[in-house]
C-alpha cells in the first residue's frame, strides 16, 4: 500500500489523490512554478484508523450527529478530533513521511549520499519549512470546491510538528463546517489526502481568476492581492487590492486599492505564522506593479489552456520577485441566470453603504450581526447575515441566509456564498458597526449596495446652549462627533508614531518592549549581562521618544514578555528551554524575577526618563498571577513610579482585590490572552478560533468583577484589544472600563463608535427616566 507519493508523480487524472494534489502535479509536470512536495495518501489515513481500531468509533460518533443541533455538532466533532489527535501515527507511516520530508529538506542527491556526509548536510541546511494542506477526494469538482472546509498549516518545521499537522488535517475532515458541507453536498467526498510542500515565505500573495467569479465573464481576469501570505486574502482577514483586466488587451479595466490593516507572515523569532498589523506606510500602498500583473495574467492564461478553457481559481504567491502557484481549481459559481434578479429603485431607498458584489442576487430581510459561533443560533431562515468576513466559517448559515454582508474580504474569501447561490457583498468596512440586529435592509449584490428598507432618519441639528437633553441628543453636530467619556488609547510596538495620532489619542495604553529589546537580533538577556548600558540606552531612547510625543498623556510601558520559543530564534537563544506550551510558560514577570538583569535595565531606563521630567510614563507587569510576584517587583523599584499589572489570566482576575490592596495604580486587561485562558482555546488554531468571543459571559463576568473591585480601591481600568466593533465597545462601556486601548489605525473608527455608543446609552437612560 502506498502512503506517500511525490507531487511530480501525479497529474490531473490522478483522482485518488484529490483534485488539489492532482492539479499541482499537473502544473509541475508542465513546468509551471510550483513548490515541490509530496502527498500523504488517503490510504495512510485509512490505515491509521484501522491499525488503531478507531474506524468504527469515528463511524459511530458520526451516526449520532443531529445536524440541526449546533451543540450536537460541536460535541461530536470535538470528540472525533480528540480521538484522532490522541492516537499515535503508526511507525511505518511515520517512516515514509520522514523520508520524503528529509529529501524535501536536503535534496534527493544529498539524501542518497547517506552516512556522516548526509548528517553534515542536514546540520548545515536544517529542516525545511513546509505548508501542510488537505486534499479531499471530490466527486464533482466543477460544482463542489470544498474550499476552506478543512485546515491548512503553514510554516511547519520539524518531523514531530509535521506529524502533528498531518493529524490535524485528518481531524479537520470531521470539523463542524466539513461535516455540514458534506451532508448538504450529498457526502460526495471519498477520503482525504494531505499535501506537504516547501513553504514560500511570501512577500505578497493572492488569487487570480481566469473569469469574473461573480458572473463567469470569461473575457476578463480578476486579481486579488495583499502583503504577506495568501491566507489573509482567502480567509477574508482583509479586503485585498483588486484588478479587473481585459484578457485580449491586457489593459486594467478596474482597480481598487484597499486599506489593508493585517497580514499573515512568518515570525522572525518563533518561525510560526502570525497575524501582524501592516505598517502605516504600506496600508494604502498598491501591492502589485505592472510587471507582476503581466506575469500573473500570462501564467493564468497558460493554466486555463491546460484545462481546456475551463475557468480557473488560482492561488499565487511572490517571494523576492519570483511568482509561485500553490493551487488551481475550477471556479464554482451558481450562475446569475439561476438567481432571481429582483430590482431595487434607488430613488426611494437610502443607500447605507456599498461594497464589492462577489455573489450576485438581491434579497430583503432582517440583519443579524454574527461575530462568532455563539451568534449562529439567532439566525433564522431568510435573515441577512452581517459579519466580519464571508469566509468558509459561515458554511453552517448558507442554507438559512438570504444574503451575506461583510466588513472585509473579496472574491477569494466568498467562494462558499457563490457555491450556495447566496447574494453576497464584501469589503463594506463598517457593516457590523453600522447595522443593528433586526434592522430591515435590502442587499443589492448586483450593484454592490445595501439599502435601508425605510428611509425615515432624524436630521442632524445644533446642540443648544442649555446642553444635552432628550430632545437634542440625537442631533449632535460633527463638532462633537468623536468626543468620548471613555478614553481611547493606542497600542504601539515601535517608537515611531505620527504626531496627528498622538494628538487624537488619549495616551498609549500598551507600549510593547519586545521589538525595542530585540532590535539588535541578540538575546536581550545576553545583552543585559555583556553590555547593560547599551540596552538601557536603547530603552531610554525608544520609550523617551514616545513619552515626549504624547506628553503629558500617559504612556504605559509593558516589560519584556517574549516566550521561550520566540527567544530561541535570536542570536544566543540556543540555550532556551523547550516548553510544551510556551503560551503558559516562562515569560512575563516570571522571567523578569528569575532573570532580573533585563528587568533592572528596564527600571534604570525608566528612572532616567523620570529624572528628565517625563513623569507620564508608567510600567505594566505582564503575566502576573500572585501578589508575591508584585511585591518582589516593587522591591526592585527605588524611585516614585506609577505601576500597573496586566490581567491576562484568570488567576490575576480572581485575585484582583489582593492586588488592589498592594496599592497598584492601574490594571490593563489583556483581552486576547484572558479569553484564551478563560475559554481554554487557541485563537490562532482554526479548529478552536470560532469559539473565541469577547462577549462570552465567562469573559464579561470576569471583566465586570475586575472593574467593580478596582472602583472600590480607586484603581484605573483599561482594556487592551486588537479588534473592536459596536457590540464590544458598548459592552465595555456598560461594564464601566475607564479606557480602551486599540491599534493606532483603528483610532478614528474606535472614537466614532464610542461616541455613538455613549450618545445611544445616554439617550436610552434619558428615555427610561
Amino acid at each position: 500500500m502506498v502512503y506517500t507519493i511525490k507531487l511530480e508523480n501525479v497529474n490531473k487524472k490522478s483522482i485518488d489523490v484529490g483534485v488539489k494534489a492532482a492539479n499541482l502535479g499537473e502544473l509541475i509536470n508542465n513546468r509551471f512554478p510550483v513548490p515541490p512536495g509530496f502527498i500523504v495518501t488517503k490510504e495512510a489515513f485509512e490505515k491509521f484508523l484501522k491499525v488503531n481500531k478507531i474506524e468504527s468509533k469515528v463511524r459511530d460518533l458520526i451516526s449520532d450527529i443531529d445536524f440541526d443541533n449546533l451543540q450536537s455538532l460541536r460535541e461530536v466533532t470535538g470528540q472525533i478530533e480528540s480521538l484522532i489527535m490522541g492516537t499515535e501515527m503508526p511507525e511505518f507511516i511515520r517512516k515514509d513521511i520522514k523520508e520524503e520530508y528529509e529529501e524535501l529538506s536536503v535534496g534527493k542527491e544529498a539524501r542518497e549520499v547517506g552516512g556522516v556526509a548526509l548528517d553534515m548536510i542536514k546540520a548545515g541546511r536544517g529542516q525545511e519549512f513546509v505548508a501542510v494542506r488537505s486534499s479531499p477526494n471530490i466527486e464533482n469538482p466543477a460544482v463542489t470546491s470544498f474550499a476552506g472546509q478543512t485546515e491548512s498549516f503553514l510554516n511547519v518545521r520539524g518531523t514531530e510538528q509535521l506529524f502533528d499537522a498531518i493529524k490535524k488535517c485528518w481531524a479537520s475532515f470531521f470539523s463542524i463546517n466539513a461535516m455540514f458541507y458534506r451532508r448538504v453536498k450529498g457526502d460526495n467526498t471519498q477520503g482525504i489526502n494531505v499535501i506537504v510542500q516547501k513553504m514560500v515565505n511570501a512577500d505578497k500573495a493572492g488569487v487570480i481568476f481566469t473569469a469574473n467569479p461573480a458572473n463567469i465573464d470569461t473575457s476578463k481576469f480578476v486579481i486579488e492581492s495583499s502583503f504577506g501570505l495568501g491566507e489573509s486574502v482567502t480567509s477574508g482577514l482583509i479586503t485585498p487590492d483588486s484588478y479587473v483586466i481585459d484578457k485580449d488587451t491586457g489593459n486594467i479595466l478596474e482597480k481598487k486599492i484597499s486599506k489593508k490593516l493585517w497580514l499573515k507572515t512568518r515570525d522572525a523569532l518563533s518561525g510560526k505564522t502570525v497575524k501582524e498589523r501592516v505598517s502605516t506606510s504600506k496600508m494604502d500602498a498598491e501591492v502589485l506593479d505592472g510587471d507582476s500583473i503581466k506575469k500573473l495574467c500570462e501564467l493564468a492564461r497558460n493554466v486555463e489552456s491546460y484545462y481546456n478553457g475551463q475557468p480557473q481559481d488560482i492561488e499565487w504567491c511572490e517571494e523576492r520577485n519570483r511568482i509561485f502557484l500553490v493551487q488551481t481549481r475550477p471556479i464554482t459559481t451558481q450562475r446569475v441566470n439561476d438567481i432571481d434578479q429582483q430590482t431595487v429603485t434607488p430613488d426611494d431607498k437610502k443607500v447605507l453603504f456599498s461594497g464589492l458584489s462577489v455573489s450576485p442576487g438581491v434579497s430583503r430581510g432582517k440583519a443579524r450581526i454574527v461575530l462568532d459561533l455563539n451568534d449562529f443560533s439567532k439566525v433564522e431562515h431568510g435573515d441577512i447575515v452581517v459579519t466580519k468576513s464571508a469566509s468558509s466559517d459561515m458554511t453552517l448559515l448558507m442554507k438559512r441566509a438570504a444574503a451575506v454582508v461583510s466588513d472585509e474580504g473579496g472574491y477569494a474569501s466568498s467562494v462558499i456564498a457563490r457555491e450556495f447561490g447566496v447574494p453576497c457583498i464584501t469589503g463594506t468596512g463598517t457593516a457590523t458597526s453600522d447595522l443593528n440586529d433586526e434592522q430591515e435592509i435590502i442587499v443589492d449584490a448586483l450593484n454592490g449596495n445595501v439599502y435601508q428598507e425605510t428611509s425615515s432618519e432624524p436630521d442632524a441639528g445644533i446642540i443648544p446652549r442649555e446642553g444635552i437633553t432628550q430632545n437634542n441628543i440625537e442631533k449632535m453636530p460633527g463638532l462633537y462627533e468623536n468626543v468620548t467619556g471613555t478614553e481611547i488609547k493606542i497600542n504601539l510596538s515601535f517608537p515611531n508614531v505620527d504626531s496627528d495620532i498622538a494628538k487624537q489619542a488619549d495616551g498609549v495604553g500598551l507600549l510593547k518592549a519586545e521589538h525595542m529589546l530585540t532590535e539588535s537580533r541578540r538575546h536581550p538577556f545576553l545583552l543585559a549581562i555583556s553590555d547593560p548600558n547599551q540596552l538601557i540606552e536603547t530603552i531610554f531612547n525608544s520609550v523617551g521618544k514616545v513619552a515626549k510625543i504624547f506628553y503629558p498623556k500617559h504612556v504605559w510601558y509593558r516589560t519584556l514578555n517574549l516566550r521561550t520559543d520566540e527567544l530561541r530564534q535570536l542570536e544566543g537563544g540556543g540555550e532556551e528551554p523547550v516548553e510544551a506550551n510556551p503560551l503558559i510558560g516562562w515569560h512575563g514577570i516570571r522571567r523578569s524575577l528569575d532573570q532580573p538583569e533585563i528587568f533592572n535595565c528596564e527600571l534604570q531606563a525608566m528612572k532616567r526618563l523620570y529624572q528628565e521630567g517625563l513623569n507620564n510614563i508608567a510600567m505594566i507587569l505582564p503575566f502576573i498571577s500572585s501578589v508575591n510576584e508584585l511585591r518582589r517587583a516593587k522591591a526592585l523599584i527605588d524611585f516614585p513610579f506609577k505601576l500597573g499589572i496586566m490581567i491576562d489570566s484568570p488567576a490575576a482576575a480572581l485575585k484582583i482585590e489582593d492586588f488592589c490592596k498592594e496599592e497598584i495604580d492601574f490594571v490593563s486587561i489583556g483581552l486576547k490572552s484572558l479569553i484564551q485562558l478563560v475559554l481554554g482555546i487557541d485563537s490562532d488554531n482554526t479548529k478552536t478560533s470560532s469559539l473565541y468571543s469577547e462577549l462570552d459571559p465567562a469573559v464579561t463576568g470576569l471583566i465586570e468583577h475586575i472593574v467593580k473591585v478596582c472602583r472600590q480601591y480607586n484603581v484605573e481600568t483599561s482594556v487592551y484589544s486588537e479588534s473592536i466593533n459596536s457590540q464590544i465597545i458598548e459592552t465595555f462601556i456598560k461594564l464601566g472600563v475607564g479606557s480602551i486601548s486599540i491599534e493606532s489605525d483603528m483610532l478614528e473608527e474606535a472614537k466614532s463608535i464610542t461616541a455613538r455608543t455613549e450618545r445611544k446609552l445616554l439617550l436610552d437612560n434619558l428615555r427610561n427616566r
